[in-house]
């Protein structure tokens, strides 16, 4: 649900120094969007796979268009042109 969801990135975030800048933003449905996912056991029970997923895609100057989590996975809709660097970033996040 919508606030579980927002407590988990809360506490992501409330559990790593570095600040990850949020701001409010008007978004456009349209083409050229991708879904780029992390797969893992039991992924969201660790906000911080969450945090760090988010500030190395804002590190790169990746623009996350919208977030989604389920148990064994997080999702980031990124412009289709962010997509490769966006799967190489967050590859060397978790695979160095």
């Amino acid at each position: 649900s919508y606030k579980v969801r927002m407590r988990m990135l809360q506490q992501a975030l409330n559990e790593n120094a570095t600040s990850v800048d949020v701001k409010e933003t008007q978004m456009r449905v349209g083409a050229n969007r991708v879904l780029v996912s992390l797969v893992a056991p039991n992924v969201r029970e660790h906000p911080q796979v969450l945090a760090g997923a988010l500030r190395a895609l804002n590190d790169n100057h990746i623009e996350v268009l919208q977030m989604a989590d389920a148990q064994h996975s997080l999702s980031f809709l990124v412009h289709e042109e962010d997509a490769q660097m966006a799967v190489t970033t967050l590859h060397r996040q978790f695979f160095g």
